[in-house]
């Protein structure tokens, strides 16, 4: 039985300009399998406020230059083409503004995102606006480019339509 008394965590951290660079990093979390890691070239955060107390955090502006990432559920089968659950990204330029996490919600307009995948999909551009949270999924204006194709769309995805018997409804507008 648990007999430590827990406070609440009161962090709430200001950051005006972080810049980051040439660093290699490993996430696990306690309880979960999930594994993310990957290396920084450069990175900068401006505007960051994170308030661990009520679980809301911000930022004005992330960018993250030439670097890459891996995202890899051990215990997951591997598959063919692109395999959702061991990524493995190179070549990462990613640019996140007015990112704010809140109560569940995630909001953030990204005016660049391009990378290479350990498949071979290669995105040389994409941006949009998105936001995310345990029902939803909204992308209201979003735009894409590959070396063969070229898209725009918009979406607007309940969760509950992934799963049979569940209802929910799908909205999707793409032109390319």
């Amino acid at each position: 039985k648990e007999t430590t008394k827990k406070d609440p965590t009161r962090w709430k951290t200001k950051v005006g300009t972080a810049d980051i660079s040439q660093t290699r990093f490993f996430v696990r979390m306690p309880g979960d399998s999930m594994r993310i890691g990957g290396f920084l070239s450069e990175a900068k955060i401006k505007k960051g406020n994170f308030n661990l107390e009520n679980g809301d955090y911000r930022a004005g502006y992330l960018e993250i230059l030439e670097s890459a990432l891996n995202y890899d559920i051990p215990q997951a089968r591997y598959s063919k083409g692109l395999d959702t659950n061991h990524l493995a990204l190179t070549g990462l330029n990613l640019g996140a503004d007015t990112l704010h996490y809140y109560n569940g919600r995630l909001s953030v307009g990204i005016p660049l995102f391009a990378a290479t995948e350990k498949c071979g999909l290669t995105v040389n551009n994409l941006h949009g606006l998105v936001t995310l949270d345990s029902t939803h999924l909204t992308l209201p204006m979003f735009h894409m480019h590959t070396p063969y194709t070229e898209l725009d769309a918009t979406a607007n995805v309940n969760w509950k339509a992934l799963r049979a018997g569940k209802g929910g409804l799908m909205n999707f507008n793409v032109q390319g």
